[in-house]
């Protein structure tokens, strides 16, 4: 028998299990030999809104990744989303497969019937593989308070994680129990050989938000989280509390293992070997982790410890690491062994897959024998009864166990398919998880031949019905370890980031890399972009041209060549403005966006060309529009075009097109010979002007509320401030790169030299004070404070760049010259002041947090950066007879006074100068291989 997926060429053989969970169930004793068990495989969270009718836990607490995680940033919608399909979709549908015929429960992510029904296909796609009289018989409902168990006749649930709504149903295992034997608390007391383990309580837990002070009173019921700010008891218990765990975790002795009482995902265990290891997990727990556990603890929970922490031994050099999954039987039987596989361990602690060695499983089923009576006895004394997963370290002592998973794991499907693929001879398996870039037929058409003869299964695939992107779970098997690994890492090549589906094509379609959906904002992907090289080229390319623009005016420094260098300026970096918004909204780097950018630079050379000449010669004028119109209609053509493919932004990139046209048309009057070179300037002064409006307009909140857009645009703020750093660094090469070449300096230590110093400096301190921000510890970043403040960082970087450019090429010029002339000296300080009074702007646009630990506050320390502005502005008139080294000199000190002063403002009042040299030796016994702590 076949079963066929959407692709008629692609056939599944039928996976027949060795057991199943059902079965299993139905031999552990006599009670549940006729009991109709309901599965409840979802996970939960105490931090994330799975849907609307899954609310967060708040008595049974697991810490999983979204509740571990080191970040203070508010979650995306986005990663809301991925968990929820892991916690609802993935992970249900994996466990699923191997349930056999019992109901098993799914809930609902959404509620748009459309989704749902999206959803429900997902999972009978999964599980249509099976043998009919394995296949499970799902359930779908909208949440936990909704399970239809009469209508189903369910007579008991088990449960895989607790949520706090399913208390009602009658449980296999009573849920507070069962939440009790996956503790690690409750595995550290056993008695079952475990590493010497110390746990770290709390004492009592915090009073009601609502009887608290001002500030928790006004963060509403929803969020349990004390805030920093509290003044009242609850902040006084959380300050105790966290006082009290980070003394624990500072005075352990080196190396432990630090584990969370209720982990999930892989999450939550930290292993810890060096004092540098150390630090970093304390100020990782008090970027949000360490608060949101301590304020979990209530009056519901408190008895369950949900905030014990726990400092164990580091088994070092294991001989043998085991992940063991067995069956619990009724009290006095003996457990049903399943099997042993090798874990694989992603970053020292998180469990990413495993794989079995099928014959190897008699063998290894007499070696843990005892031990797993041992543990099957421990938990038959509290009741329990169903499947268990045990983490297992062997050492030159014996066995560690390490950890219990007191629920079906991700590894239990392995064992349950060994007939399936020893059959097949294929006597290695292994289960592991892939994101990529394809829909199911996509994948399984890369992959048929495999799957035709039995060596893929896919035990849990869900495909974005927006994007055509996949997680997905899967067993492969292989003839030998090295025919494994070859196939595993075909998968794995295929599921890497840049790859799959888009890199077929050589040219792509448009894909909005990020957007607001409802003021939510999401992304294609959760991975930092870093800037392309094509963007950098790009930056290199438009950074000579305008230099060449500064060195006209170096030439000629008086009014009218500084009027004219703005006004060539100016659209040139609006031609460039457009790639970055292109690249930063639908980066796709294929061939023809590659193209698009080579023709645009192209268009820049020519302007550039005769951009200096345009006030001088006609012809000049209308090549250097005409560039500039053909650019700036390409990238019109861009965002017009790519708004048909890419709805995210379709209503703004529409706008913003329509507006560069009429811009275009008001340049059309600069190429009549009739109208005076002045009425040009004019034109030009009033088209850049109505760029920057436009531009801020189109992309602005007011004009996403005033259309009630439910798409809109957003940018990938880790890519801008990585993209515009790169710039300003690129800008300051300008400096550096004047003052070497053609050997101005002379031979030896001259004044040109000394001169040469002084630039350099002054570009050094430049970059410091760029990188810094505002000098604090903590600040938020003008593009992530609001809105407004992202439009003026944005708007800012055109006369930052352009005074620094023209400031800085003067000075690089100093090295060649003993005397400024007026103009140059007026161009030095005017450029460099102008310069600076924007990055003081800058600074202030920062929020700043936990000022009142620096020795000096943001208002004060960036303050000197528009004293010196001021400074720069008015010395040229004031210190008109000091020759050229004298004034680079006076030029450099003043930026060397702003760099100590800064950063000794900007220091914390408990810093010292010099930090003690801990560590300086390695331990007797170095071994590169990392113990597996659970």
């Amino acid at each position: 028998m076949t079963v066929t997926d959407s692709s008629p060429a692609i056939k599944h053989p039928t996976v027949v299990l060795d057991t199943t969970i059902a079965d299993l169930y139905r031999q552990a004793g006599a009670a549940y030999k006729d009991k109709r068990i309901g599965q409840v495989l979802s996970g939960f969270s105490a931090l994330v809104p799975l849907s609307d009718k899954i609310s967060c836990n708040r008595k049974y607490i697991y810490q999983d990744s979204p509740f571990t995680s080191n970040s203070c940033e508010p979650r995306t919608k986005s990663e809301d989303t991925t968990t929820a399909i892991k916690y609802l979709s993935l992970i249900n549908q994996r466990d699923a497969f191997i349930c056999g015929d019992a109901p098993v429960v799914f809930f609902h992510m959404d509620t748009s019937s459309r989704k749902r029904d999206h959803d429900r296909k997902q999972v009978m796609k999964t599980l249509a593989t099976l043998a009919d009289h394995q296949r499970p018989q799902p359930i779908f409902c909208d949440g936990p308070d909704s399970i239809p168990t009469e209508e189903s006749r369910i007579d008991l649930l088990a449960v895989k994680v607790i949520g706090d709504d399913l208390e009602k149903y009658n449980n296999v295992v009573p849920l507070e129990t069962h939440w009790f034997l996956n503790s690690k608390r409750a595995l550290a007391d056993s008695g079952l050989p475990t590493p010497k383990c110390v746990a770290v309580t709390v004492d009592g837990f915090p009073t009601d938000a609502q009887s608290c002070c001002a500030i928790c009173i006004g963060s509403g019921l929803d969020g349990f989280v004390i805030p920093d700010e509290c003044a009242g008891a609850r902040g006084t218990w959380l300050k105790e509390q966290s006082l009290r765990l980070y003394e624990a975790l500072k005075s352990h002795p080196l190396p432990f293992v630090l584990k969370n009482q209720a982990t999930f995902g892989g999450a939550g265990t930290f292993i810890i070997k060096t004092e540098q290891e150390r630090q970093n997990v304390i100020d990782d727990m008090g970027n949000g982790f360490l608060s949101r556990l301590l304020s979990a603890v209530n009056a519901r929970n408190s008895h369950l410890e949900p905030a014990t922490m726990l400092l164990s031994e580091l088994i070092q050099d294991p001989i043998g690491d085991y992940g063991v999954t067995f069956f619990v039987n009724e009290k006095g039987r003996r457990p049903t062994f399943l099997g042993v596989s090798k874990q694989m361990i992603e970053g020292g602690t998180a469990w990413v897959g495993s794989i079995i060695d099928c014959q190897q499983q008699t063998q290894l089923e007499h070696k843990f024998e005892a031990l797993l009576n041992r543990i099957s006895d421990w938990l038959q004394s509290y009741g329990y009864i169903g499947p268990i997963g045990a983490d297992i370290l062997e050492d030159a002592e014996g066995f560690h166990v390490v950890d219990l998973n007191v629920r079906t794991t991700g590894s239990c499907c392995l064992p349950l398919l060994r007939t399936h693929f020893t059959t097949r001879g294929l006597y290695l398996a292994s289960a592991f998880s892939i994101d990529v870039q394809q829909g199911r037929a996509e994948f399984l058409d890369m992959f048929r031949n495999e799957v035709y003869e039995g060596r893929m299964c896919i035990v849990s695939w869900y495909e974005d019905p927006e994007t055509g992107n996949s997680l997905a779970e899967l067993v492969i098997g292989g003839e030998d370890d090295k025919r494994l690994k070859e196939l595993m890492s075909r998968v794995n090549e295929n599921s890497k980031s840049e790859h799959a589906r888009a890199d077929c094509f050589l040219v792509k379609k448009p894909r909005a890399l990020q957007w607001f959906y409802k003021g939510q904002l999401q992304k294609e992907k959760e991975e930092e972009r870093q800037a392309g090289r094509f963007e950098l080229f790009l930056d290199l390319l438009y950074v000579a041209i305008v230099a060449n623009f500064s060195d006209e005016l170096a030439e000629h420094p008086d009014g009218a060549h500084l009027a004219k260098y703005i006004l060539i300026f100016a659209p040139a970096w609006h031609i460039w403005a457009d790639l970055r918004e292109i690249m930063n909204s639908y980066y796709t780097d294929d061939l023809l966006q590659r193209l698009v950018i080579l023709w645009v630079m192209a268009l820049l050379v020519l302007y550039a060309n005769n951009a200096n000449d345009a006030d001088e010669d006609l012809s000049a004028m209308r090549t250097t529009v005409g560039a500039y119109l053909v650019a700036r209609f390409t990238t019109l053509a861009v965002f017009l075009i790519t708004s048909f493919a890419a709805y995210q932004h379709r209503t703004q990139a529409r706008i913003m097109a329509g507006f560069m046209f009429i811009g275009l048309l008001i340049t059309i009057p600069l190429f009549v010979e009739g109208i005076s070179i002045q009425a040009k300037a004019a034109i030009v002064a009033v088209a850049i002007f109505y760029q920057e409006a436009t531009w801020a307009l189109t992309l602005s909140p007011w004009i996403k509320g005033k259309l009630n857009l439910t798409y809109s645009t957003a940018v990938d703020i880790a890519h801008e401030i990585d993209r515009m750093g790169a710039f300003f660094i690129i800008i300051l090469g300008e400096f550096v790169y004047s003052i070497i070449v053609g050997n101005k300096t002379g031979i030896g230590l001259t004044s040109g030299y000394a001169k040469a110093v002084c630039t350099l400096v002054i570009a050094f301190v430049l970059n410091w004070i760029y990188s810094s921000g505002d000098g604090s510890i903590q600040a938020t970043h003008p593009i992530r404070r609001s809105a407004w403040t992202a439009f003026g960082f944005f708007l800012l970087h055109l006369p930052l760049a352009a005074s620094f450019l023209i400031g800085g090429h003067v000075a690089a010029a100093s090295t060649a010259i003993e005397e400024f002339e007026d103009g140059q000296r007026w161009l030095l300080g005017g450029g460099l002041g102008v310069g600076m009074f924007c990055l003081w702007v800058y600074g202030m646009l920062y929020r700043v947090e936990g000022e009142c630990t620096l020795f000096m506050g943001q208002t004060l320390r960036i303050s000197m950066r528009l004293v010196i502005a001021i400074i720069l502005i008015v010395i040229p008139e004031s210190h008109n007879h000091l020759n050229a080294e004298d004034f680079m000199f006076v030029v450099m000190a003043l930026f060397a006074f702003l760099l100590i002063w800064e950063t000794l403002g900007g220091l914390s009042k408990t810093s010292k100068l010099f930090e003690p040299w801990t560590d300086r030796h390695p331990p007797p016994e170095e071994d590169d291989r990392e113990g597996l702590a659970g």
